[in-house]
C-alpha cells in the first residue's frame, strides 16, 4: 500500500494465480494500466478495506486469461508496525469449473462448466 491507501502495489501474487492470470503481477502497481476499464471495480475493496480497517469479503467476476472466472475473496488488513495498515493480505477462492460474468444488474452468473 502507498500513498496513504490510495495506491496499492501487488508485493506477492501466487503461483496458481500467475498460472490462471497468464501473467505475474508481483511487484506491479494495480493501476488503470494493469486493469484498464476494470481499474475502479478492483481496486475498490482495497480501498474499503482501508477505509473501514476491517476485512472485506467479495464476490466477482475476474478476467483471467481472457476467461471470466466466478471469485470469491478475502481482502484482510495488516499492519507491521501496529498502527496503521501497511498490507493487505488477499486471499482468492477461484470456484473451479465454473465460468462468470455480470450481467446486466451487476450480478454473478455461473456461465458453463469447464477444465480447471
Amino acid at each position: 500500500m502507498l500513498q496513504g491507501g490510495t495506491a496499492f502495489r501487488y508485493r506477492l501474487v501466487g503461483s496458481r494465480i500467475v498460472q490462471i492470470a497468464g501473467r505475474n503481477a508481483t511487484g506491479l502497481m494495480l493501476d488503470d494500466e494493469l486493469y484498464g476499464a476494470e481499474f475502479s471495480r478492483m481496486i475498490s475493496p482495497y480501498q474499503a478495506v482501508v477505509q473501514a480497517r476491517a476485512p472485506v469479503q467479495t464476490r466477482s467476476p475476474v478476467l483471467f486469461a481472457d476467461t471470466w472466472r466466478a471469485s470469491d475473496n478475502m481482502f484482510v488488513p495488516f499492519t507491521t508496525s501496529g498502527d496503521a495498515i501497511d498490507q493487505i493480505i488477499v486471499s482468492v477462492h477461484l470456484a473451479d469449473g465454473k465460468t462468470a460474468r455480470h450481467d446486466q444488474s451487476g450480478q454473478i452468473v455461473i456461465l458453463h462448466d469447464h477444465a480447471v
